[in-house]
């Protein structure tokens, strides 16, 4: 991470503080775990940031949720680039 002078894969809670918001991860991880198995982040405005920061942040906050990363399926794959995105909330019919 730019700042932080880190790659994506060494991003963890040890060097991505998040002291305000380091209880709600907390909370949201036993959710996680031991609830409804998922959680949504909402407040960050993936325009502002560049693709790697957008994956930095993906990292970070993930790391306060499970500190071992996996694989994504049984091919080994991991994660190699993120591209958030907005839906058209037109089309959603909410």
């Amino acid at each position: 991470m730019a700042g932080l002078g880190l790659d994506g894969d060494a991003v963890s809670k040890n060097n991505f503080p998040l002291p305000t918001l380091r209880v709600a991860l907390e909370y949201t991880c036993r959710d996680v775990h031991e609830g409804i198995g998922f959680a949504i982040v909402r407040g960050l405005c993936p325009d502002n940031y560049t693709a790697e920061d957008n994956l930095n942040f993906h990292l970070g906050i993930s790391s306060y949720i499970g500190d071992v990363r996996g694989v994504q399926d049984r091919q080994g794959s991991m994660i190699s680039a993120y591209h958030p995105t907005f839906a058209d909330r037109s089309s959603l019919n909410l």
